[in-house]
């Protein structure tokens, strides 16, 4: 699903636009209280395995500089690749399934798994020795995108 993130009050509701039968009625309001997602959308979605999507889609020309020298495709699919080996590099178990785009990276799980995959997010994107480093470990894990 495809949307528009609209901040009301200290809600952010997701104007869906374009939606699947089956994701009709299931998009509703989260209320941030801190920072952990500012850089990205978190959205709750009325599935109990899956309650919490977060969305990230500022990718900005540094990124795509830095990924696709290394066969990265610069933008959704890169950064899902960094964060599974950030995961992967720090030992860290949590149950959350990607469905990437090219141009949006997308995790799904409940909100403290995507907290730890926010932070993760926030600081591949700020910190480019630390991206580096994960990319260098998807790469010679074979799954870089």
């Amino acid at each position: 699903m495809r949307g528009v993130g609209l901040f009301v009050g200290i809600a952010l509701v997701l104007v869906p636009t374009a939606m699947t039968a089956a994701e009709k009625g299931k998009v509703s309001a989260v209320t941030l209280s801190d920072d952990d997602f500012s850089h990205g959308q978190l959205v709750q979605i009325n599935d109990e395995r899956r309650p919490f999507r977060f969305d990230y889609w500022d990718f900005k020309p540094e990124f795509q500089a830095l990924t696709t020298p290394e066969g990265g495709q610069g933008g959704g699919y890169s950064l899902e690749s960094m964060v599974i080996a950030a995961l992967e590099i720090s030992d860290q178990k949590i149950a959350v399934d990607f469905d990437s785009e090219g141009d949006c990276f997308v995790a799904w799980g409940d909100k403290e798994e995507l907290r730890v995959v926010a932070r993760i997010v926030l600081r591949i994107t700020s910190d480019n020795d630390y991206a580096k480093m994960v990319m260098k470990h998807a790469v010679a894990r074979g799954y870089f995108e």
